[in-house]
């Protein structure tokens, strides 16, 4: 009899652990993928891909804009360098910017609209979390020198696949 209750006890006791420990356990991983979405969810991306030309041709636009599109439905905050408001910004800036540094700079050497906007977007990407590439990233020198800037201050970097996928660039640390 006393054997009986012995076992009894002993399978109350490892029953209540289990139950203990499997509660214990699945907090901590709804704990876990509650800070993933909220990590997600704050993360502030910065999306780089090959737009190579003066004006951007509405392909490039609708191409920025599905990213930014695939992006946000995943969850982050997105910068697209490719709107129309950045773009209008960025063309003002420029001319009021001419107007103020040329006395201090050589004749002529106010950077171009292409080169000065590269700087003001590298000042934008620095504000950001990540950095997400589009699949043509490699063919952009602009969207290279974004990545290097992006390694340099420790950003996080990811490439947007063809399959709207995620893929990080960098080993985690």
């Amino acid at each position: 009899m006393l054997g009986l209750l012995y076992h009894h006890a002993i399978l109350l006791l490892l029953t209540l652990i289990a139950t203990f420990s499997a509660h214990i356990f699945t907090n901590a991983i709804l704990k876990n993928m509650k800070n993933m979405k909220n990590m997600k969810n704050n993360m502030k991306v910065y999306i780089s891909g090959k737009i190579g030309e003066n004006i951007i041709s509405e392909a490039t636009r609708r191409k920025f804009a599905k990213a930014e599109e695939v992006l946000k439905a995943k969850g982050f905050d997105v910068f697209n360098p490719c709107s129309e408001e950045w773009e209008e910004h960025l063309r003002k800036r420029h001319v009021e910017d001419s107007k103020v540094y040329q006395p201090y700079m050589e004749e002529g050497r106010m950077p171009d609209f292409y080169t000065y906007a590269l700087l003001r977007d590298q000042m934008a990407l620095a504000t950001k979390d990540a950095i997400c590439l589009l699949p043509d990233w490699k063919d952009s020198p602009g969207a290279k020198a974004e990545l290097a800037f992006a390694h340099a201050i420790g950003l996080k970097a990811y490439e947007l696949t063809l399959y709207d996928t995620l893929v990080s660039l960098f080993t985690e640390k």
